[in-house]
């Protein structure tokens, strides 16, 4: 608003004839380009530079390193799944072998829980009943409260393959199977995967969305780039202007 006064006020003085229009006039123009020739010379090496910066962000090698952190993080949690289910066909095979055992000696029997927990590094090992009550079990950390199964685990352990159960709150993996040579009894695996890779894996999660984010949106950060160069260069356009019209007055 002040400089659209200004001007009115510049054009009817020279309308009028009065002396000194000429001067603010060349005042404006000397004051405008000494402001608009750096602008534009500092808009074109920032926007080229800002250009090939954004686009070595999205480098292929880049790129690449980004899909591999997610795929190694994929196959963490896949290889993790698979090894429990590994795990319990195998310990399935050992237990249902020494049923005669955990009738005539429950406690030696125990004893092969517990070597079969260390053997397959497992963090717990528990017989249960249907009702996911637990029969005997063998625990690295005591402390850790039991949660049995869900029900349906245990109906659709009936068909002779063991259940995968994948716990995301608590970074847990476990498996479930119905042991043949005992009677209502299953064999329950835990394994926990280690917290710090669990960190890792999110923070690669998080790091691959915004990658992504970012190039979905990389048309975007150049035009609010250039708007945003444009109002400063626009205020300090009109500062510059003011500023000469002062000045000529003075």
């Amino acid at each position: 608003t002040l400089i659209i006064y200004q001007t009115y006020r510049i054009l009817s003085e020279r309308r009028k004839g009065q002396v000194g229009y000429r001067t603010s006039l060349r005042y404006i123009l000397f004051f405008s380009t000494t402001t608009l020739l750096p602008s534009i010379l500092i808009a074109i090496f920032s926007l080229i530079l800002f250009n090939v910066g954004l686009q070595k962000y999205f480098d292929k090698k880049i790129k690449t390193a980004v899909n591999n952190s997610a795929e190694v993080a994929k196959n963490y949690v896949s290889q993790t799944r698979n090894s429990i289910e590994a795990d319990i066909l195998l310990m399935v095979l050992d237990v249902n072998s020494k049923s005669g055992l955990y009738y005539e000696n429950p406690k030696q029997f125990l004893n092969l829980l517990t070597s079969q927990r260390f053997l397959r590094r497992l963090d717990e090992v528990h017989l249960l009943d249907s009702s996911g009550n637990i029969i005997m079990s063998n625990i690295i950390d005591p402390s850790i409260n039991f949660v049995k199964p869900p029900e349906e685990a245990f109906t659709r352990s009936l068909n002779g393959r063991p259940v995968i159960i994948i716990d995301t709150r608590t970074n847990k993996t476990s498996a479930l199977a119905k042991l043949d040579n005992f009677i209502d009894t299953y064999l329950y695996i835990v394994k926990f995967m280690d917290p710090k890779v669990i960190n890792y894996l999110q923070q690669t999660g998080e790091a691959v969305s915004f990658y992504y984010s970012v190039q979905e949106s990389k048309t975007g950060i150049k035009i609010t780039f250039a708007i945003i160069y444009l109002l400063i260069v626009s205020l300090l356009l009109f500062l510059s202007i003011i500023l000469s019209i002062n000045f000529a007055s003075r």
